[in-house]
């Protein structure tokens, strides 16, 4: 039998309030999943999840509030003001629900479609912030960022008919899964067993 949707990647919501907003897959053990999804039959991804990478050159503020250094993010799930509890991920910072009191090293979002990071100490040193981001991507380390989108992306693909393409695909498209536990993002590979059967 054919499987007519294939889940190339996912972010952990364990919000319950979230997870009414944003999960499109459940499993078996109750853990809620937001996923980017590959529909077969008409060879398109849905794009649930959105990525960027920082490179200093954003418009980056200062928050006195929480002492972090904030940007816009477009299209990151933002509903109700609800952004500022669901689940992302980033290479560099441990995502936290948003708090004033955030710690050295967390990041958050908030109810302004920004996305937060506490990088040190110091008062209003934005460009020293940038200049850090900057050095990341040069040495091809870059700070990346994983979050849920407001509005699915879709994007047209090729017809799939192999294990060896979609395989390709889930490298592509965030093949990532956050697990949340004890409030540290750790990215996990997740490669689906489901194969495609060709079409006669």
């Amino acid at each position: 039998m054919q499987e007519n949707k294939m889940f190339l990647g996912a972010i952990e919501m364990t919000n319950d309030v979230i997870k009414q907003y944003l999960c499109n897959s459940i499993e078996d053990n109750k853990r809620a999943f937001v996923r980017d999804v590959y529909d077969v039959e008409n060879s398109i991804i849905i794009k649930k999840i959105g990525k960027n990478i920082l490179a200093g050159n954003e418009n980056w503020r200062y928050d006195f509030e929480t002492k972090t250094f904030a940007y816009f993010q477009e299209n990151k799930f933002n509903d109700d003001g609800m952004g500022k509890y669901d689940n992302m991920m980033s290479t560099h910072f441990k995502w936290q629900t948003y708090s004033k009191e955030i710690k050295f090293g967390m990041f958050q979002g908030n109810e302004k479609n920004e996305i937060m990071f506490k990088f040190n100490e110091k008062v209003d040193c934005v460009d020293e912030f940038k200049e850090w981001l900057g050095n990341q991507y040069s040495k091809g380390t870059p700070v990346e960022v994983y979050f849920a989108l407001q509005y699915p992306i879709i994007i047209e693909t090729e017809k799939a008919y192999n294990w060896c393409y979609l395989h390709k695909l889930t490298r592509e498209f965030s093949h990532i899964i956050v697990n949340n536990s004890n409030n540290n993002i750790q990215p996990i590979i997740n490669i689906s067993k489901r194969t495609i059967n060709r079409k006669e």
